[in-house]
């Protein structure tokens, strides 16, 4: 069983926002420090669909009571609080 480390996780949650949650043609590109509410990149809507990814990519359950703009500020402060309760599993 492999768990991703930080450095993967990062680069695959940047991958998945920008090319999904922003999409290719929108023009906008975050790095792993960009304020993402404090930018406005995010509202309600695009959160759900983050979290619906991150559950399936790390194999956990996110609680309501994480679910909180503190810990989605920035992809790096995202793969630092969700990365922890990652479950084993297989890499696909």
């Amino acid at each position: 069983m492999i768990i991703m480390d930080e450095k993967t996780a990062i680069k695959e949650f940047l991958k998945y926002i920008n090319n999904n949650i922003f999409g290719r043609g929108s023009g906008i590109k975050i790095d792993e420090n960009t304020p993402l509410f404090e930018e406005r990149l995010i509202n309600s809507m695009k959160i759900i669909e983050l979290i619906a990814f991150l559950e399936k990519k790390l194999n956990i359950t996110i609680d309501d009571r994480m679910v909180s703009m503190e810990n989605f500020k920035s992809v790096k402060i995202m793969v630092s609080k969700f990365l922890p309760y990652a479950k084993n599993k297989r890499r696909k």
